[in-house]
């Protein structure tokens, strides 16, 4: 291919998750542009602007990582565009059919019948301090329930959540995930609290502070984090752990410090908004914070992330000084002037 062609892949969404239908939209430096289809069919238009729409109107999207979140169960990690040496050989590879996406409810029966009296859908490995008929039936104590394993569906996903008392385990609280290539689970949580015995009580806190970080994180399941938090999750913390960054281009003062004034209306009193610096036309708002996933979601909900062009998004424990990126997806390193 010529270096003065640009050349992108599209997918029809309505033959998402079941298959790939592949459209090729080259782009010439003379601002014609081409479409191959998968069908073989070559359709030419005047600009590339005129060949994204009709694109858009046969209802392709461009394959980027942004179909990871609208389309979890599909393995995108092990899919990228069609190669071959000619367009002839390349049209029979531009429609593939998808296995079925695994079912994470069936693959949670598996392990056990779920028990919905948590407030979410889980298998549990170990008896929980409150469960006293089976605890009863095993001979044991409740103190004796120092951890608890299970099996967790959220989102579609299947995860799994070690929770353990700092009485059995000798370190300090923390909470760790691991992902999975292979096989039913998806992610592995290992949670480490003071608290002890484990009940019904700790198992919820701990899915609903998880649940947050999966909904800020969803489309970054391939690449998270080791280590997401160095305290105790679950106790209330006297003071913000985390310091939230959102990042906005090419904006002058009036912008940024009515974007920092939206931001504070939709965290409200939960999350520190802490000011806001503009250096070369690049500004950052600052947030405190005990619980970065939240007052993420929060603003998504607000229209304070999507909807704000060049926008990004990242975090950091505040003992530490690497930021991890939640948004846009496509992204990887942020900095800050």
């Amino acid at each position: 291919m010529s270096s003065d062609v640009r050349e992108t892949w599209w997918l029809m969404d309505c033959d998402l998750p079941e298959r790939l239908n592949w459209a090729r939209l080259r782009e010439r430096a003379d601002g014609s542009a081409e479409v191959l289809d998968c069908d073989g069919t070559v359709t030419r238009f005047p600009t590339g602007v005129e060949a994204r729409h009709w694109l858009g109107e046969d209802e392709f999207v461009p394959y980027d990582d942004s179909l990871r979140s609208e389309y979890p169960d599909v393995s995108w990690d092990k899919i990228s565009e069609p190669v071959a040496e000619d367009d002839g050989r390349l049209v029979p590879k531009m429609l593939v059919e998808l296995p079925p996406p695994r079912d994470a409810h069936a693959e949670l029966r598996v392990h056990g019948e779920p028990e919905w009296n948590l407030g979410f859908e889980v298998v549990t490995i170990h008896p929980l301090a409150d469960d006293q008929e089976t605890l009863d039936r095993l001979g044991m104590r409740q103190d004796e329930c120092k951890s608890a394993d299970l099996y967790w569906v959220a989102n579609e996903r299947l995860f799994f959540v070690a929770i353990a008392s700092t009485a059995l385990v000798g370190d300090q609280p923390f909470v760790s995930v691991r992902s999975h290539e292979r096989g039913p689970v998806s992610l592995s949580f290992y949670v480490l609290t003071h608290r002890c015995p484990i009940a019904s009580t700790t198992v919820k806190d701990t899915l609903r502070w998880l649940k947050q970080w999966i909904d800020a994180n969803a489309m970054r399941f391939s690449e998270p984090p080791v280590k997401l938090a160095t305290f105790d999750v679950l106790e209330p913390q006297s003071a913000p752990r985390f310091q939230l960054v959102l990042q906005r281009p090419n904006v002058g003062f009036d912008e940024l410090v009515a974007f920092e004034q939206r931001i504070e209306s939709a965290l409200g009193r939960d999350h520190d908004v802490d000011g806001h610096d503009l250096v070369s036309g690049e500004g950052n708002v600052f947030v405190l914070t005990s619980n970065p996933w939240e007052a993420f979601n929060h603003l998504v909900a607000a229209d304070l992330v999507t909807m704000v062009p060049g926008l990004k998004v990242a975090y950091r424990d505040l003992l530490e000084e690497r930021y991890q990126l939640l948004w846009p997806p496509e992204e990887t390193s942020f900095q800050i002037r």
